[in-house]
């Protein structure tokens, strides 16, 4: 998990957002950065919504 989010805090950075979401078989979290938040979601949590 650990290189997945420092990936979406890179791309977050890079483009200037907010959030990002991760999609994981059976994960759910939350977590924060320098004002950044990556959301981990299990998929099927994702595709139900």
């Amino acid at each position: 998990m650990k290189r997945e989010l420092n990936g979406i805090f890179e791309a977050l950075a890079h483009f200037k957002l907010k959030t990002g979401t991760i999609i994981t078989l059976n994960q759910k979290d939350c977590f924060q950065q320098n004002g950044m938040v990556a959301n981990v979601l299990p998929a099927y949590t994702f595709l139900a919504t």
